[in-house]
């Protein structure tokens, strides 16, 4: 079975729509540990993290078009 890990935002809990998304994919939901974090995000965040401090915010950009542009190369 798939299982889907989010924090405990309220959104999460109470969205029917979530829910249902989860009923099609044949998915369950799985909360985290409250006061924990890092659980569903322990890879990832540390990646997002380098991408935007070695990318991202390595130059200002003046629009979407020029960040946009710089993915191109």
């Amino acid at each position: 079975m798939t299982r889907v890990m989010m924090d405990n935002a309220f959104a999460y809990r109470i969205s029917r729509d979530f829910h249902n998304a989860l009923a099609a994919l044949g998915a369950k939901h799985t909360l985290i540990k409250p006061g924990h974090p890092w659980q569903p995000n322990g890879k990832a965040k540390p990646f997002n993290c380098t991408r935007q401090e070695g990318w991202a915010y390595r130059q200002p950009f003046t629009s979407n078009q020029a960040r946009t542009d710089a993915l191109q190369p």
